[in-house]
């Protein structure tokens, strides 16, 4: 049996204040906490409208000077004081440290969630399992799935389930087919290996499982590629390898389908099922675990590290650059006068 249970990653973006401030909706009175009782309604709208700002701010982790500054640049747009920073220098670094807040505080809740998911599917009667995050789907704004929540919950109920569908439908008989080509280049979202596909036939089901080499997709497309395979097989999922070199752009943010023509894409996913499934032979199947000890992994938490002293190295020497040049210029002018 194949289940599939889609999980969608983060990818943070904030709206604009003006934005949010117009779009708030009425809310019903908060209780106080503290300050100025709210009278009116418009003092609760705006509220409200604070409300829903410092949900997005959340996702950042501020520090509490980080959040005071935060208060200082929402009241000065909103007074129409001019920005005591280049927006057009730091607005382009919200999303990036959005980002690289979000991932170093959720992964504790993805190992515990991997953990715990796994350990469901064990408690169903599978001897092991294997979690995987299919990575396939990035949506604006959306947050992940942590564990605690209605959602993990959920995961493992599903989980539950597919493992015992899946004890009572043992299959007798396993064929499989693969198919692989490459698309477009890195800066297109697509990396060196390009596009995996493997189809699994099981007592006469077939599912297929379409492997992009980048880092997520748009949303939309996985549904899309879906459809197009089922063409061919009962069912299917759509996975990505989390490739973070894809990444290396002006914007930092190059998921599948953001400059690959979708119709492209769905094209070659629906010629490479069709091959896959040519390919179709009997095998036997085997899986094996361990462990590599000393390994030595970059992280979030390295990275974030390094963006921020590189920064930090930009943010000393810009003012000094030029005084640095008027001088190696006026230096190496001496000496062309003073050496014969």
């Amino acid at each position: 049996m194949y289940s599939a249970r889609r999980m969608r990653k983060t990818a943070f973006a904030f709206a604009l204040f003006p934005l949010l401030l117009a779009c708030a909706k009425q809310a019903p009175a908060p209780a106080q906490q503290g300050g100025a009782a709210l009278t009116s309604e418009d003092e609760k709208t705006a509220y409200a409208a604070g409300v829903m700002l410092g949900r997005n701010l959340a996702a950042l982790n501020l520090t509490p000077s980080e959040l005071e500054a935060a208060k200082r640049g929402l009241a000065d747009a909103a007074s129409g004081k001019t920005p005591i920073v280049d927006l057009e220098t730091y607005g382009p670094k919200l999303q990036a440290l959005a980002q690289m807040r979000m991932a170093s505080r959720s992964q504790g809740q993805k190992d515990k969630g991997k953990a715990f998911y796994e350990s469901a599917a064990k408690d169903a009667g599978a001897r092991d399992c294997l979690f995987v995050d299919a990575h396939n789907s990035a949506e604006i704004a959306e947050g992940g799935v942590h564990f605690g929540s209605k959602e993990s919950l959920q995961i493992v109920e599903a989980t539950h389930k597919a493992v015992l569908a899946a004890q009572e439908r043992m299959a007798a008989s396993l064929r499989i087919g693969l198919a692989e080509d490459t698309i477009g280049r890195a800066k297109d979202g697509i990396g060196a290996q390009g596009v995996q596909v493997l189809v699994a036939e099981t007592d006469g089901q077939r599912a297929a499982y379409l492997l992009f080499d980048g880092n997520n997709m748009v949303r939309g497309l996985r549904d899309e590629i879906l459809d197009a395979a089922k063409e061919f097989v009962d069912e299917g999922e759509v996975l990505t390898t989390d490739n973070h070199s894809v990444n290396a752009t002006m914007e930092g943010y190059n998921p599948i389908g953001l400059r690959t023509p979708r119709a492209d894409l769905i094209a070659l996913s629906r010629r490479l099922v069709a091959k896959a499934l040519a390919d179709l032979r009997p095998v036997e199947s085997v899986a094996a675990s361990g462990t590599v000890h000393g390994l030595r992994v970059f992280g979030h938490e390295n990275t974030a590290r390094l963006t921020s002293s590189v920064n930090a190295t930009i943010a000393i020497l810009r003012p000094t650059a030029m005084l640095t040049f008027g001088f190696a210029v006026a230096a190496s002018l001496v000496l062309l006068i003073l050496v014969p």
